[in-house]
């Protein structure tokens, strides 16, 4: 029975105190420290294994940690790249259709002036045409009207016209 107690104390209380920092560590509390072990070499092994699982995890949490902080630096430094160039493209998207928008009233401007100066020209044309017209009838006109006034003043006044001259007045 003495012995019996004794294993069960130099094993029992090793292991429950191993129980209860597994259960720490299943937690999340990595800081605690087990107490030096006492009692039989394999205890003893068991011990500073978990010791060394216990510090190896908490280094690895740290690292993961520190690799989180940083890479969400990283994506809040890229993210606000990003909306500032986003910003910036908005703003060029602007200036952009300004430009359009100006362009787009001042072809529709010069469309307008295009078309009333081709009227204009067409009016040219038409009126050029009357003209022309009006010059060909006048002349066509003016020839035979001339003839008939030359022979009536040569009927009026015949000294005027060598071929009247020599012919008698009816």
């Amino acid at each position: 029975l003495g012995t019996g107690f004794l294993v069960s104390r130099s094993i029992g209380r090793p292991l429950t105190r191993l129980a209860s920092a597994t259960h720490e560590l299943g937690e999340g509390n990595y800081e605690f420290r087990l107490p030096s072990p006492a009692g039989s070499s394999e205890i003893e092994e068991l011990t500073r294994a978990f010791e060394s699982m216990r510090q190896s995890l908490k280094t690895r949490i740290e690292e993961q940690r520190r690799l989180t902080e940083h890479l969400e630096q990283m994506v809040s430094d890229r993210t606000a790249a990003l909306q500032r160039a986003l910003a910036d493209n908005h703003s060029l998207l602007e200036t952009l259709q300004q430009w359009n928008d100006a362009l787009e009233r001042k072809v529709e401007e010069r469309t307008r002036d295009l078309a009333e100066a081709q009227q204009m020209l067409t009016r040219q044309d038409r009126m050029a045409a009357i003209g022309r017209l009006a010059a060909g009838v006048a002349h066509e006109i003016n020839n035979p009207l001339r003839i008939l006034a030359g022979f009536a003043q040569g009927l009026l006044d015949p000294s005027a016209h060598p071929t009247l001259r020599a012919q008698p007045a009816l």
